[in-house]
């Protein structure tokens, strides 16, 4: 209730007062703050046809007074049981013990009218004076006892009419939270493409760094692989051979069969001398390189090459480099 009297804070109360000479009407509206109903001032209507848009803003309550409203005691009266059993010719309300009454067809000449030009009350109460302690007790019924959800959601003209007015209220506040959150989808969208074609940019980058490193490790596997299948010869026969043919006076430093041409570059497949024999040694003669050469030659491993002989002063001998290629 609380909730539905600050979404529909506002009530307007359509005074129709019968005289001899015909009907006076008049509009009163209501606002409901801090639970309680606060009037405004009575407003006379001389055609309420012509302040159809002022009376469909809010909800509308009819109240009849006057000439032909009849007000008896609600309780062991013979009258209030025969007017309650007959709704289809008298309209009545309750309150405070006593039970006011009056004819539809009296109602309807003012009523009829106003529902062929579209204004609708929600319901009609009979007073048998409307003043202003009346009024405001009408409008504190009608915040308290009609102003429920269970009769918004009740498959009614009432209810229907009720929800209307409800949609109409938030309307405005609902188009205004959806047009903050396109401005703020907006002013995010930028900063959040930017982070998206980033993230797609590091996920490219490391997909392509995921690729080369696959690669990479393929050709590695592949080196390893054709490696540990073996040379075209026997690598351990032909380096006892060559073993066997190193004079006294010289130290091998390095024997390396199919070395590597270059130095391992990452991201790069290796690359091997194959069918190649790399010696490195030292002596203090240069008559044992010679003698190495040429034991080397008898062996018959293929064409022989001293590629570099060097002298190191500080020792005091000779180092040498010798290319075999088989």
């Amino acid at each position: 209730m609380k909730i539905l009297s600050r979404i529909l804070p506002a009530l307007n109360l359509l005074c129709i007062r019968f005289t001899d000479g015909g009907a006076e009407v008049s509009l009163v509206a209501y606002t409901f703050r801090k639970g309680k109903a606060e009037h405004g001032e009575a407003k006379p209507i001389a055609d309420p046809v012509a302040e159809k848009k002022a009376l469909s803003k809010v909800p509308l309550v009819a109240v009849v007074s006057g000439k032909g409203v009849i007000t008896k005691e609600a309780a062991g009266g013979n009258i209030a049981a025969t007017v309650t059993s007959d709704p289809e010719t008298f309209l009545w309300s309750v309150s405070e013990g006593k039970i006011s009454f009056v004819r539809r067809e009296q109602v309807a000449v003012m009523t009829d009218g106003l529902e062929k030009a579209g204004i609708r009350p929600l319901y009609t109460e009979c007073l048998p004076e409307a003043d202003e302690t009346a009024l405001a007790s009408v409008a504190e019924r009608f915040r308290s006892e009609y102003l429920k959800w269970r009769r918004v959601l009740k498959p009614s003209a009432e209810g229907s009419a009720l929800a209307s007015f409800i949609a109409e209220r938030l309307m405005l506040p609902v188009l205004g939270v959806l047009l903050l959150v396109l401005v703020a989808n907006f002013a995010l969208s930028a900063r959040v493409n930017g982070d998206f074609q980033e993230a797609n940019a590091e996920l490219a980058a490391l997909r392509k760094t995921s690729s080369a490193a696959s690669v990479a490790g393929d050709r590695r596997r592949a080196a390893l692989e054709g490696f540990s299948r073996g040379l075209p010869f026997r690598a351990s026969r032909l380096s006892d051979r060559i073993a066997a043919a190193v004079p006294e006076k010289i130290t091998l430093t390095e024997l390396a069969i199919a070395p590597l041409s270059r130095a391992p570059e990452k991201g790069k497949p290796v690359q091997q001398s194959e069918s190649t024999v790399v010696i490195r040694g030292e002596t203090s003669v240069s008559e044992a390189i010679t003698e190495f050469t040429t034991a080397l030659g008898r062996l018959r491993l293929g064409t022989i090459r001293l590629a570099a002989v060097e002298q190191d002063t500080e020792r005091g001998i000779l180092t040498f480099r010798i290319e075999i290629t088989l």
